[in-house]
């Protein structure tokens, strides 16, 4: 027996938009469409609400202020809700937050964790630091 699928892509596509439209309106309480040529869309943010397609969590501004320092260049649809880059930054930029995090961390506590061992015969320190990584 054979058994025959479809996918139909408009229907799919419509009915993603549709929740991107929702999350837009619902979850970031946003009412005001962007446009993208010459119309205007429910599932696109206006350009000055594009970081508000980073998701809300402890990284947001850390990942804002690093594509601001780091001079990331944003693609011309970044302020899309279906952005591939967003979900880029989304997905992967809290990793690097956190690598970040750590290394500040690392280096503050090599100044904690400071020891020394008396060089034999001369009385004088020598110092050694400790890294975790």
């Amino acid at each position: 027996m054979e058994v025959l699928t479809t996918f139909n892509y408009e229907y799919w596509r419509q009915i993603h938009l549709h929740h991107l439209s929702d999350y837009k309106k619902n979850f970031l309480g946003i009412i005001e469409n962007g446009k993208w040529n010459t119309r205007y869309c429910s599932h696109i943010l206006p350009p000055k609400y594009k970081f508000e397609n980073i998701i809300n969590s402890d990284y947001k501004n850390e990942i804002i202020k690093i594509i601001n320092n780091e001079n990331i260049e944003l693609n011309d649809h970044f302020h899309h809700l279906n952005s591939s880059q967003a979900l880029g930054f989304n997905f992967f930029f809290p990793s690097a937050v956190l690598c970040r995090r750590q290394r500040r961390e690392n280096f503050r506590q090599t100044y904690n964790r400071r020891t020394y061992q008396i060089i034999p015969g001369t009385g004088r320190r020598n110092y050694r630091v400790y890294h975790d990584c």
